[in-house]
């Protein structure tokens, strides 16, 4: 659905397009690794119109098909230049890759981020939107997703797994319809065991072995945030969704930094061995 009299300038100032305006730094839970789970992140008439304008699946598909539980991604270059995708959602974009985002996630998380990475000095760092603006010391990306319906089998689109090694910060703001009555799709934070640094992962940094347990599972519900500082302990996971021809929808919100924060252990091509991986896909 597309409305066309939706004005963010008129009705929301920057500082309340942040998914983070409600978080504080005391909400900040560091165990397993630092994260923040916030309900009703967004200001209820924003949420509600940017729910009205999600971009319609046939920007995402770009003529392909939709396969079964099959994630598909907007990049926030590709949406502020789309001309289907409806101003609001251009805005909020912008401001998830502008330097004044990057403030407000070291409002919140710069005490856990220096914590992880004493090296970081992230004050001082530069920062510009993914793909477009060149080389920063942190590219901040917004990315709208739609995972298609499951048409099969109750499936994970997601095992555990960690985000890339040169993801700073990854977040997770839930977009789900109104009419979606589906189970699943639930965001399931990890804990690992003291030797986690010794487990295996695969191109794709899920998970092949090593000793985790379920620390916490995020309800798949509309405008719910999860924020989390990405580490070597940043394990999540999604569960298994019900089959349904609704799709899933949410905004995938990062930052990554020019080098790998950490290493894992990884296959190396053609050889069936491991060892640490540090390339950029």
């Amino acid at each position: 659905m597309q409305t066309s009299d939706i004005s963010v300038t008129n009705s929301h100032p920057a500082y309340e397009l942040s998914v983070l305006a409600k978080a504080t730094p005391d909400m900040v839970r560091l165990h397993p690794f630092p994260h923040v789970v916030i309900e009703n992140a967004l200001d209820p008439a924003l949420f509600a119109a940017l729910s009205a304008t999600f971009p319609e699946s046939g920007i995402f598909l770009d003529g392909n098909e939709p396969g079964n539980n099959k994630y598909f991604w907007l990049r926030g270059h590709r949406a502020v230049q789309e001309p289907n995708v409806h101003q609001l959602w251009k805005e909020f974009v912008k401001f998830h890759t502008s330097n004044e985002f990057f403030q407000d996630v070291l409002r919140v998380f710069e005490d856990a981020i220096v914590a992880e990475y004493p090296a970081l000095a992230p004050r001082s760092m530069s920062t510009a939107m993914r793909f477009v603006d060149g080389p920063r010391d942190v590219s901040l990306d917004c990315i709208p997703v739609y995972c298609s319906p499951v048409i099969r089998e109750e499936t994970s689109s997601r095992g555990p797994h960690l985000d890339r090694e040169v993801s700073l910060y990854g977040g997770l703001l839930y977009m789900r319809l109104p009419a979606d009555d589906s189970k699943g799709g639930d965001f399931v934070v990890h804990t690992s065991s003291p030797d986690i640094a010794a487990a295996e992962y695969d191109s794709g940094n899920h998970l092949l072995a090593g000793s985790i347990g379920d620390f916490d599972t995020i309800k798949y519900k509309a405008n719910t945030l999860v924020f989390f500082i990405n580490t070597a302990r940043s394990i999540h996971s999604v569960t298994p969704r019900s089959k349904t021809l609704h799709p899933r929808l949410h905004v995938s919100i990062l930052g990554e930094v020019g080098k790998p924060l950490f290493s894992i252990r990884k296959p190396v091509a053609g050889t069936g061995q491991t060892n640490a991986w540090y390339g950029n896909r």
